[in-house]
């Protein structure tokens, strides 16, 4: 007995390797009917997920390596100054003599 207008609800795509993902599987209550994950629990299922684990050790990685390059970058400017003065320094001293 189906209501006119109402659809069925279509099937999810299955996963890649043909195994239910967590997300996938529906969630059933006593009564029978499927409830809704809440979003704090999809929070803390992707907080667990070695994907993301691996995406804060990349971010992590990347944040320390550019801070490393602005490091060197900032010695090799002030390396150049030092350079500058102290041949301003000998060409004034040439001067006074």
């Amino acid at each position: 007995m189906s209501l006119s207008g109402v659809r069925p609800p279509r099937p999810q795509p299955p996963s890649i390797n043909g195994n239910l993902r967590m997300i996938d599987r529906p969630i059933v209550c006593q009564t029978g009917y499927r409830m809704r994950r809440s979003h704090l629990s999809q929070l803390s299922d992707m907080w667990t997920s070695s994907k993301w684990c691996y995406c804060l050790i990349c971010v992590a990685v990347m944040l320390i390596l550019l801070i490393v390059i602005l490091i060197f970058s900032f010695l090799v400017q002030q390396n150049r100054t030092l350079q500058r003065l102290v041949e301003e320094l000998r060409e004034r001293q040439e001067k006074t003599k």
